[in-house]
């Protein structure tokens, strides 16, 4: 579980702290499926406590465990909705001081990673242009077609299996990668 304090005023540009939580994720569950080692996750915010050093406790960990058991279902990283609104409202910031931008600059950016899902959820869109732009860049292709094979073959595995909770799981990753194909020249920098 990886956390982060937004409400810390010492803090000029929180934002960095959900582009990094983004990254992360997005890389996690991407590079998870290329190496076959599939996860699935949520980022959302709420309040918490650090009681401990690194142990986290509150509606933020509740909210996150919710979305990523009830909720992502799949390989993917589901995006609550408190973390929506908290990115439209820093990209409408109205601060014209350096930090105020560089924070508005970046909640853009991170609502660029996100796209919206057929059950209507938003998601980290690791297959989108803006996240191979901050992220994959020309490593995209590979990894794009070891992860697609991957599914491909999970979906084989439990059809025979005639395991339909996950048969129909990966069928649904699958139509995510087909809806987002890599093109040639996606992600050369």
């Amino acid at each position: 579980m990886l956390f982060s304090c937004l409400g810390d005023e010492e803090i000029k540009c929180p934002v960095n702290a959900v582009y990094r939580m983004f990254v992360l994720a997005g890389s996690l569950c991407y590079i998870g499926l290329a190496s076959k080692r599939p996860l699935r996750g949520a980022v959302e915010i709420a309040w918490g406590v650090e009681l401990h050093p690194g142990e986290l406790y509150g509606a933020a960990v509740a909210r996150a465990y919710e979305l990523e058991s009830e909720v992502a279902d799949y390989p993917r990283i589901v995006i609550g909705p408190q973390m929506l609104q908290y990115l439209d409202l820093q990209a409408r910031n109205p601060g014209t001081d350096v930090n105020s931008q560089i924070n508005t600059s970046m909640a853009a950016l991170c609502r660029q990673m996100l796209v919206q899902d057929a059950d209507g959820h938003w998601l980290l869109h690791y297959l989108g242009e803006a996240f191979i732009n901050a992220v994959t860049h020309a490593n995209h292709q590979d990894l794009y077609q070891k992860a697609r094979d991957f599914v491909l073959t999970q979906i084989k595995t439990h059809q025979s299996a005639q395991n339909s909770k996950l048969a129909f799981r990966y069928v649904h990753l699958l139509q995510y990668f087909n809806a987002h194909p890599a093109s040639v020249g996606a992600g050369e920098a």
